[in-house]
């Protein structure tokens, strides 16, 4: 027990020490000419590009339906492809199959038909072969949850042919 003590004090007197050194470098007044400033006339001179949202969906594709008594969004939307997708069956093979499948738009933005389980916040898209995963890990998954899954603006959708 002495010697978990005494671990945990040293741990303290650590912390307090780097803190003073952290609050004292900040509060040494700063060197002149460190970061350059900004040059008003050089920024001008820049345009800034429109570039479209990775996360939206079709206009006319958002339909309600009901599976054995749940709420069910489906749609056509489209989503950035998140990095770590690559890792899921750590095969080239299997990522040349899916990429070859897919519809690429402008600025990496791929298409996809998806569902969203409005009552537990999960969504599949049709052909990326991960199946059903929580709505956080796609932002349009995320953004049409939480805009079309409350129950009085679900209502109010159209069912599913």
């Amino acid at each position: 027990m002495a010697s978990k003590a005494h671990a945990m004090k040293k741990v303290a007197v650590f912390s307090l020490i780097f803190f003073h050194l952290h609050v004292a470098a900040y509060a040494q007044p700063q060197p002149t000419g460190g970061m350059p400033k900004t040059n008003v006339e050089q920024e001008n001179r820049f345009i800034p590009l429109e570039v479209p949202p990775p996360y939206s969906y079709q206009d006319g594709s958002l339909n309600r339906l009901t599976v054995e008594n749940r709420r069910f969004i489906s749609f056509v939307g489209t989503t950035a492809m998140p990095p770590y997708f690559s890792y899921i069956k750590n095969s080239p093979t299997y990522e040349r199959a899916f990429w070859q499948k897919q519809l690429l738009l402008s600025k990496g933005r791929w298409v996809f038909k998806y569902q969203i389980d409005c009552e537990s916040a999960t969504f599949d898209r049709d052909g990326d072969q991960v199946g059903w995963r929580d709505i956080y890990l796609d932002g349009t998954a995320y953004a049409m949850h939480t805009l079309f899954c409350p129950e009085s603006t679900w209502a109010r959708l159209p069912w599913a042919q």
